[in-house]
């Protein structure tokens, strides 16, 4: 059984007594087979022709990008998770299209970075929701310790969203609002990650400005190469065409305005730092891999 656009996975070796009458349909003795493991169900008809399934049972990671309607999130749980869970789902198919997803996530492993990684034996309660209907798609995923977020949806395409990994954001009227804290973030890692994700690749070059509503950090230790930076915060929000952005830790402390591209021109960085510490090791590792051109060469500063 395929439920293409429900964001429920495909169900095998389906079983059980299902009742029809003026009404609808109703059972109350459903097995299945998802990927390998066993699901029990009901289903049953409200007296609006709403039809009501309720299940439980383990689910395996790999049935989960059939579960999350954000290609981006599928691709990541593709790759980064692993293991089986047990959980509960409610759909309520109508005028919308509506499913709850709870799980302990015991079992599961996630081997995203930090702070995102999870072993298999720790239990972090997931709710997840989702509502559809004929205009966009309301989906919103907290898993405790780890993630709140919420996204809006047309056509698959994120157009707003609220991130964070302690608390939610308010959720913008356009774009992302961003909120992090943690006491490790390596970049490098994380650019492992989101090189992966990437769903359409830009020209060489080409910088994209993203549609932020608003950005907020706070990390004990930023990791980023031979840059490493402490006590680290970052703010940032949209005035007029550009992001400001303030930057403070122990080794910088800048003002960034990132000028959209417009008319033709190209997106323009300007920064305002009063404090910059370059470690002796970075001078080397930026000639080599020369993140922008300067004049001279990464030795002349």
């Amino acid at each position: 059984v395929k439920f293409n656009d429900f964001s429920i996975p495909d169900l095998t070796h389906v079983t059980g007594l299902v009742n029809f009458n003026d009404k609808g349909a109703s059972s109350t003795g459903i097995t299945a087979d998802c990927f390998g493991n066993a699901v029990k169900a009901t289903l049953d008809t409200d007296d609006k022709g709403n039809i009501k399934v309720s299940a439980s049972g383990t689910i395996a990671a790999k049935a989960l990008p059939q579960v999350i309607p954000v290609p981006m999130l599928a691709k990541a749980a593709d790759k980064y998770l692993s293991g089986n869970t047990p959980f509960t789902v409610n759909v309520t198919v109508g005028p919308k299209v509506t499913v709850n997803v709870k799980s302990s996530l015991s079992g599961l492993e996630s081997k995203l970075p930090p702070p995102m990684e999870k072993p298999a034996s720790l239990s972090a309660p997931l709710d997840l929701n989702i509502v559809t209907d004929n205009k966009a798609t309301d989906l919103r995923i907290m898993i405790e310790g780890f993630l709140s977020s919420e996204f809006i949806l047309q056509n698959n395409d994120i157009k707003r969203a609220a991130i964070g990994n302690r608390s939610l954001p308010t959720l913008p009227s356009h774009g992302y609002a961003i909120s992090l804290k943690a006491p490790l973030v390596s970049a490098k890692a994380w650019q492992a990650v989101f090189d992966h994700l990437k769903v359409d690749t830009k020209p060489s070059g080409t910088v994209v400005l993203p549609d932020i509503a608003f950005l907020k950090a706070n990390i004990d230790e930023l990791q980023i190469d031979n840059f490493n930076q402490t006590n680290f915060s970052l703010l940032g929000r949209p005035v007029g065409n550009s992001l400001l952005i303030t930057i403070n830790s122990n080794q910088m402390n800048a003002n960034l305005e990132w000028k959209k591209a417009q008319n033709g021109k190209e997106p323009e960085l300007i920064a305002h730092i009063s404090k910059l510490f370059i470690p002796s090791s970075a001078r080397d590792a930026a000639e080599k891999s020369k993140p922008v051109q300067i004049q001279g060469g990464w030795p002349a500063i």
